[in-house]
């Protein structure tokens, strides 16, 4: 083995270093979105029940204006978790195509079968949509 293609065997194994790096915080992003948006319908729906069963409530107004603003508010956690979710895959494409593997070993250490890619991917890409549509659904509905 020259030391050539030694250096392109460590700059493919740093750049699936760099592409494990960015998975690990795509997993992140998408539990955070699960988390917070599963936060955000349980207090959504216990203000729901609270203004509906208890009028004379002392806090009726407070609920009625949480009611109205949670919503708003897991839309708008959504769409900043999205963009962020949006960047690391940008990332982490742009990290396969600039490296271009010398031999077969090297691309499938990089990129690996396309079809597990894309099935890694379903979960962060359609999870904050399915929110956003849920979200919607609430708000049309209200």
């Amino acid at each position: 083995m020259n030391p050539e293609s030694n250096n392109r065997y460590e700059t493919a194994h740093d750049v699936r270093e760099r592409l494990d790096y960015e998975n690990d915080l795509l997993a992140k992003r998408t539990t955070w979105i699960l988390a917070s948006q599963a936060f955000l319908l349980s207090a959504y729906a216990i203000c729901v029940v609270g203004t509906n069963t208890e009028r004379l409530n002392p806090h009726a107004v407070t609920l009625e204006l949480l009611v109205a603003l949670l919503p708003w508010t897991a839309i708008a956690s959504l769409v900043s978790l999205y963009v962020t979710v949006a960047a690391g895959l940008i990332t982490m494409g742009k990290l396969r195509r600039t490296h271009k593997p010398s031999d077969p070993w090297e691309e499938l250490l990089i990129a690996g079968p396309l079809i597990l890619r894309m099935a890694g991917l379903v979960a962060p890409a359609t999870v904050p949509a399915i929110f956003l549509i849920t979200w919607g659904a609430v708000l049309w509905v209200r």
